[in-house]
């Protein structure tokens, strides 16, 4: 399907004809666009950035704005929030891999609970950073990757399958990779949400350039059934009101007396204030949990 990418007539995940523009976006030296697959629904950035380009993106600076050592406790904590998610499908201690593990977080919670852990990364800059602060030794790349098939209870792709230019070659990987009875998790942004269409090449989280593909329930779901998994659960997450997003939502100070005042005065209110940022964030990302049956 690489070649169907590259010449952008044909769907570079179901190989149909039926691609078209949806609208142009900056990214790179050259000008590009997003198309979608009328049949199977997939999304990408047309024409694909070359590997140069690619790696220019992920360099200290990518990185360094967002691992500080506060966020790297929230992500581990993510991580151990996962885990307790993914729990009735898995065993109490196994085998995983992190497929765009950045700098480990994520197996340094998995690690905490007594699991083996592996783990692969594209950036060198964050493979050198998962060794120094959890000595952890990732590879560059799944593809290459040295593991033998069939040795991992699950494999975890959290905000990676957007970023590479072949999503089903690295799942048709992660398949020979899994036990059977092995469990796929994925998160991504979600190009199906209403804000997503509503804002077209303004929307937060497209990202052309670092984002190579943009997916929707119906084009994430085709992917790894084609990919000869067994979707279990594919969902949008809810939004949490917290007195964070309160403050955000109000625009500043002042979020813990409002929810104070709420919570004695007006606890009817709190069901309102939900459903409003629900309303509006709702559907910004997509999980989808898969298992590897027998063929």
């Amino acid at each position: 399907m690489k070649d169907n990418y590259a010449a952008g007539l044909k769907c570079p995940i179901c190989g149909q004809p039926g691609v078209r523009d949806l609208f142009r976006v900056a990214a790179g030296r050259l000008p590009r666009s997003i198309r979608e697959c009328g049949p199977c629904g997939a999304a990408f950035l047309f024409p694909p950035l070359s590997r140069v380009e690619r790696d220019a993106l992920y360099g200290k600076d990518y990185f360094n704005e967002f691992y500080g050592r506060a966020n790297r406790k929230i992500l581990e904590a993510a991580g151990l929030g996962l885990m307790d998610k993914l729990a009735p499908l898995l065993p109490a201690k196994g085998r995983v891999l992190d497929v765009g593990a950045a700098w480990g977080c994520y197996l340094a919670a998995f690690r905490s609970r007594g699991w083996e852990t592996e783990g692969v990364e594209m950036s060198a800059h964050a493979r050198a950073a998962a060794l120094e602060v959890y000595d952890f030794r990732l590879q560059e790349s799944l593809l290459s990757a040295p593991y033998v098939d069939g040795s991992f209870d699950l494999v975890l792709m959290s905000q990676f399958l957007e970023h590479v230019p072949d999503p089903l070659e690295h799942l048709g990987r992660a398949y020979d990779l899994l036990k059977t009875g092995g469990v796929l998790y994925i998160s991504v942004p979600n190009f199906g949400s209403p804000r997503a269409r509503a804002l077209k090449q303004d929307w937060p989280e497209l990202r052309p350039g670092e984002h190579l593909f943009f997916y929707t329930r119906r084009s994430l779901g085709f992917i790894v059934k084609r990919a000869g998994l067994r979707v279990l659960r594919l969902e949008t997450p809810r939004a949490v009101v917290t007195r964070e997003g309160c403050a955000a939502l109000i625009g500043g100070a002042g979020a813990g007396a409002l929810s104070a005042a709420i919570n004695r005065y007006a606890p009817w209110l709190k069901d309102i204030v939900r459903r409003l940022a629900g309303a509006c964030r709702e559907g910004e990302g997509l999980e989808l949990v898969a298992v590897k049956g027998s063929r």
